[in-house]
């Protein structure tokens, strides 16, 4: 992991973050859909304490530096609408070679901590998936037996 506090924040910073592996169409057109983004959005891409959540996150999950800057540049194409946010999990699971229940579980912690927070996913953090978690639309195995005799 980089130690170094300003390479943290270029590797990992969703403004910055494999913006050579986009290319350079697509780096023109993230700079021209920036300019249109609120301010709020803006500010997530760019601020620090986005970059530095990303690596608490990969210190949580074991993930390497390259890692850590393919989940900004997911954070980027999701809130400059390239990637729909329902996506997210399978392009965790192709990048970080991953399966599916740690992806979602890092998609979850991004959407709760990141996403929700600019309303780029809506909706109450209960309608995002919890490895694990049996909801009701699926059958559920779960029997309430409170009130029971």
């Amino acid at each position: 992991m980089l130690t170094n506090e300003l390479g943290r924040y270029f590797n990992a910073s969703p403004y910055f973050a494999g913006l050579s592996k986009d290319g350079p169409e697509a780096t023109a057109e993230f700079y021209r859909r920036f300019g249109g983004l609120t301010l709020v959005i803006k500010q997530l891409l760019v601020a620090g304490e986005t970059a530095e959540f990303l690596y608490q996150l990969a210190e949580k999950h074991q993930l390497y530096d390259f890692e850590v800057a393919e989940l900004g540049r997911l954070v980027r194409h999701i809130v400059i609408g390239k990637v729909q946010a329902a996506a997210a999990i399978n392009i965790i699971v192709l990048v970080l070679k991953t399966n599916q229940t740690k992806a979602a579980t890092i998609f979850n912690e991004i959407a709760i901590s990141l996403l929700h927070k600019v309303g780029v996913v809506t909706g109450p953090p209960s309608t995002v998936f919890y490895p694990g978690q049996d909801l009701p639309e699926t059958g559920g195995n779960i029997i309430d037996l409170r009130g029971q005799k």
